[in-house]
């Protein structure tokens, strides 16, 4: 789960912090909650409609790929980043 910058107590800078701050803090972590509960749910969604549609047409093999990410997600060199690169990062899983 992605957050914003969180501030303990103990910290100097927590006493100066206006109380807005904090409200706010809380909505921008209730939309980041609901955003990964709703890829994770997507997810789910998707690989029970895969299991399901595997077992009605009587297959018994499922192929499953490991990708490797980080090498997908990296700049070129002078360049800017790929779409299958802002696709990645904006599923975010």
């Amino acid at each position: 789960m992605k957050s914003g910058k969180k501030f303990n107590k103990g910290e100097k800078l927590y006493q100066f912090l206006p109380k807005n701050f904090f409200k706010t803090q809380k909505k921008i972590n209730k939309i980041f909650t609901k955003n990964t509960n709703l890829k994770l749910y997507n997810l789910h969604k998707i690989a029970n409609n895969i299991i399901k549609t595997i077992k009605d047409d009587n297959r018994n093999l499922l192929i499953v790929e490991d990708l490797n990410i980080k090498s997908m997600t990296k700049k070129s060199k002078g360049k800017e980043k790929s779409n299958i690169a802002k696709v990645i990062f904006n599923f975010g899983v």
